[in-house]
């Protein structure tokens, strides 16, 4: 609908690391190429990828990526998010979003989430909070 959910990108060496996002009904994958440079070079004499670790995305994890980069700019636009994710940004996480609002860490202002001041210094934990489910679930596969 004319926004954008994300980016691309190409990681060239060794040790270069690819994104290609994909969307919540179709994700995509990041690649990390070999870390060592004999592993690299030997991969690429043999024409093939010198791909050493490779990640499926989920949509959970479309979804949490969006959450995370519109947090680092300080708002999470709440109409923007239900027209990428088909839900609503307040309802999703709202037992951590009544939490950190009443530590005045944010502020939720018509279906937008905002870091105050304090919350800003605390934007790691805030992102750890909101991915715990899904880091549960990918340390059980």
């Amino acid at each position: 609908n004319g926004g954008y959910l994300g980016y691309d990108m190409w990681g060239w060496g060794f040790g270069g690391i690819s994104y290609f996002t994909g969307t919540p009904s179709n994700p995509g994958s990041v690649f990390m190429n070999s870390t060592r440079l004999d592993d690299y070079y030997n991969e690429l004499e043999k024409i093939k990828p010198p791909i050493k670790r490779i990640f499926n995305y989920s949509g959970e994890d479309i979804r949490l990526g969006w959450l995370f980069q519109s947090l680092q700019s300080l708002e999470v636009n709440g109409k923007v998010y239900s027209v990428l994710f088909d839900s609503d940004i307040v309802k999703d996480h709202y037992i951590i979003w009544q939490a950190l609002e009443k530590l005045k860490w944010i502020k939720i202002n018509e279906g937008n989430i905002q870091l105050e001041c304090i919350g800003m210094y605390y934007l790691s934990l805030i992102q750890s909070l909101l991915s715990l489910n899904r880091l549960d679930e990918i340390r059980k596969e």
